[in-house]
């Protein structure tokens, strides 16, 4: 069966690859099983993807972009695979940590500047914790609203999730020393 994939280009990028760099992929592109595709939402700037859907199933992804490798069992009875996606408006908080023990940069590995406590974020956005320590101390855990992140390294990678935004608004960091 030949098997087509479909997408509307008007809200979605697509290359071939796993991670794109293959090409450009538009759609009714016919494709094979085990075909890789990297699928990049459009959006405006304030809106985020809510959840990445093939052939109408919630993959359950809110990145804004989705890596794809083609499975006979996504074909529907026309022999088509549709990618699509929904939008929302992101959650907003603000960042609380205590500057004497924590830096910040946005970035999922930092680099895209520095953050203070009181930052405005937005979901979806990722930031970089650096730990400040003295010489022999190390980190036990990283905190978000005093729930333990389960996280030990120095450096805590964070992307802001909603569900992390307590009732007044704001997303406290912090870790614990060992």
């Amino acid at each position: 069966m030949k098997v087509i994939l479909k997408f509307d280009g008007t809200k979605i990028d697509c290359e071939k690859g796993s991670y794109g760099g293959e090409g450009t992929v538009t759609s009714g592109t016919e494709v094979k099983e085990g075909d890789g595709y990297y699928f990049k939402a459009k959006l405006p700037a304030d809106k985020i993807v809510e959840d990445w859907y093939i052939n109408g199933t919630n993959k359950y992804n809110t990145f804004p972009f989705l890596s794809y490798r083609v499975k006979k069992e996504d074909v529907d009875s026309s022999g088509i695979i549709e990618i699509s996606y929904t939008a929302k408006t992101p959650a907003k908080a603000l960042f609380i940590f205590d500057g004497t023990k924590i830096k910040c940069e946005k970035g999922y590995f930092g680099g895209e500047g520095a953050v203070t406590s009181g930052t405005k974020v937005k979901e979806g956005d990722r930031y970089c914790f650096k730990a400040i320590l003295n010489a022999g101390e190390s980190v036990k855990n990283w905190t978000i609203n005093g729930t333990d992140k389960y996280a030990t390294n120095t450096t805590y990678n964070y992307r802001v999730n909603k569900d992390d935004i307590d009732s007044d608004g704001k997303i406290n960091v912090d870790f614990v020393k060992n």
